[in-house]
């Protein structure tokens, strides 16, 4: 019985310890370089083979938010025809920027792009597309 906890105590440890995070800190430029006014700040964790959770921060002070909105979403495969200008992997992130707004922002890491997909206040579609500037 003894053998029996100590292999599930260290099973539960190297599953625990085998989780692992990357920190992202990027602003934005539409698909011609002109900059925008958001700085994000995202937390990938890795909890397991397969599921990446993400959380973070929007900071669009510098378009006159006051505060920085929350981002929580996760990293999966995106169809290309979703995404601008890549393929394969990429944050999905909600942002609660905008009240009554639904904004989804993706974050192809590894491609450095972006693209924002609205709902609300009379937009409905992609929202905007361009390239991402890892700080």
């Amino acid at each position: 019985m003894k053998k029996i906890l100590v292999l599930l105590n260290l099973v539960l440890f190297c599953s625990l310890s085998a989780s692992a995070e990357k920190h992202y800190h990027f602003g934005i430029t539409d698909s011609n370089g002109k900059a925008f006014c958001n700085v994000f700040s995202v937390r990938l964790v890795t909890t397991g083979p397969t599921a990446k959770i993400a959380d973070g921060t929007d900071d669009a002070s510098g378009c006159g938010t006051p505060t920085p909105s929350h981002l929580a979403g996760l990293q999966t495969g995106v169809p290309a025809n979703l995404q601008f200008n890549a393929t394969g992997a990429a944050l999905v992130l909600a942002d609660d920027l905008l009240p009554g707004q639904a904004l989804v922002w993706t974050f192809n890491i590894k491609a450095n792009t972006w693209t924002l997909w609205e709902n609300g206040a009379g937009q409905t579609g992609l929202g905007g597309f361009g390239f991402i500037k890892q700080f």
